[in-house]
């Protein structure tokens, strides 16, 4: 993300309602397979720690120091370190799983390849990776400018990733299916009448509540949808 964006992040990721409702949704993955000695790379301000915690012995890493500060004032006890996905500063198979959401997708990951083979190295054999990224190159958004955003993903192209890189897939699919329809009409509306194609970061909407039922109702129904605002896999280690 821009640097001017970690400040905002800090101050309204634990209650705006996307980053809320993602992180429920994503809780049901933590639950079934998050354990042990946890890396979150792309930490940021560090608003996945609660979550990721509860589960085993968490490490953070961010590329930004900005960020690094923030979500170290979360938690001093933790480990969380400045790094590059491209060049992990741990040894060979020293965690037993990797969280990562919205880091492949940025413009500074120039590989996406390159930085799943050092996830891999990281890992023990038999370890966890378990990864979160935005669907949909023609989903972009002026969101996108502020996150800096290089490529989006389909479940096809994430999972074809992962096993060019030797994982072996567990489980793979798309979330937010329910809201997709809206955000479609949002950044038509904004092209074709404002010129933008989407909201600011972190801006709310007359739809908010909206979106929070539709995100619940898809995490209670548990429908395997074929669409969705973001895709999300598990993968392991062979």
């Amino acid at each position: 993300m821009l640097s001017s964006v970690y400040p905002i992040s800090r101050e309204k990721e634990d209650t705006y309602w996307y980053s809320a409702g993602m992180r429920k949704h994503m809780s049901r993955f933590c639950g079934r397979y998050v354990r042990g000695k946890i890396l979150e790379i792309g930490c940021g301000t560090g608003g996945n720690i609660p979550l990721l915690k509860q589960y085993g012995q968490y490490y953070g890493v961010d590329i930004n120091m900005d960020a690094v500060e923030l979500a170290r004032g979360r938690d001093y006890s933790l480990t969380i370190t400045q790094g590059n996905v491209a060049s992990l500063p741990y040894p060979d198979q020293f965690f037993d799983t990797v969280y990562c959401t919205d880091v492949l997708y940025h413009q500074w990951v120039n590989s996406p390849a390159v930085a799943l083979q050092e996830i891999k190295r990281v890992l023990k054999s038999g370890g966890l990776f378990v990864v979160r990224e935005a669907a949909y190159n023609w989903l972009r958004s002026r969101h996108d400018d502020a996150v800096m955003t290089g490529r989006r993903f389909t479940k096809q192209s994430l999972v074809r990733q992962l096993e060019k890189a030797d994982f072996f897939v567990l489980e793979e699919r798309y979330l937010n299916s329910f809201i997709l329809p809206f955000a479609i009409a949002e950044r038509l509306l904004h092209k074709w009448y404002q010129g933008d194609s989407a909201k600011g970061f972190m801006d709310t909407t007359p739809f908010d509540r909206l979106f929070v039922l539709l995100m619940t109702l898809e995490r209670k129904l548990g429908i395997k949808m074929p669409f969705g605002l973001a895709v999300v896999a598990v993968a392991k280690t062979k």
